[in-house]
């Protein structure tokens, strides 16, 4: 009996991390001589988040990787001894996608500068084709039904009934997801309350199964709040 309870604890354990995980982005990118184009090894990345921050170092091959990180803006400290620091704020991490975060840093010649301070930066490299739609963008948009906003994303048609279709597949076929869990039937969730919603229209990831239509994945407020964002 001992036995049988660890083991469903262990399962249980496992999917809640297998969950978390999916719905997790990450940072990479290298960080280089501004002038020379030679790595920096050991060259320090930060990111910070709500008071909160850590970090990783770089590689031999001046390359780095900040992961798993909840989807949200995160301020990113790039530094190494004898250069001047970067501070690329309000670099946006979303669920199943990289942000590639390349940074070239200036030597200091031996004068203390103040930090440099970047509001640009390279946008997502999506894993899979997808459209993001995150909550600053739903509150400008006039429409506040999810299905009416899945219908603005590329291979994406909505019926005047409503009904959407992904690259001419039934509408049956699209499958809903909110905060890692499949809904079946009302999938409605009010726009105020919607962090952020991703679109695949194609090229599903293996973790949905066998689908023929689309598959829409909505992540909530709530949810990021529950999970330290």
């Amino acid at each position: 009996m001992k036995k049988s309870l660890l083991i469903l604890f262990l399962i249980s354990n496992l999917q809640l991390l297998t969950s978390k995980a999916d719905n997790t982005g990450q940072i990479n990118g290298t960080v280089t001589d501004s002038i020379s184009g030679e790595t920096l090894i050991g060259a320090t990345i930060q990111v910070m988040l709500s008071g909160k921050s850590f970090g990783t170092t770089t590689d031999i091959e001046g390359y780095y990787a900040l992961k798993p990180l909840e989807p949200g803006m995160y301020d990113v400290k790039v530094s190494f001894i004898g250069y001047e620091e970067k501070v690329f704020k309000n670099v946006r991490v979303s669920q199943q996608s990289i942000t590639v975060l390349n940074a070239k840093l200036a030597t200091g010649n031996g004068i203390v500068f103040d930090d440099v301070i970047f509001t640009e930066y390279r946008d997502l490299i999506s894993i899979e084709p997808k459209t993001i739609f995150t909550a600053d963008v739903i509150q400008d948009m006039p429409v506040r039904k999810v299905d009416d906003i899945v219908s603005l994303s590329a291979g994406v048609y909505q019926s005047d009934g409503g009904e959407l279709y992904f690259r001419g597949s039934r509408p049956e076929a699209t499958e809903y997801y909110v905060d890692n869990v499949k809904i079946i039937g009302d999938h409605n969730v009010p726009a105020g309350a919607i962090a952020e919603i991703m679109v695949y229209s194609g090229g599903i990831p293996a973790r949905y199964g066998d689908v023929t239509g689309g598959v829409v994945v909505i992540t909530t407020k709530s949810h990021n709040m529950y999970h330290g964002e």
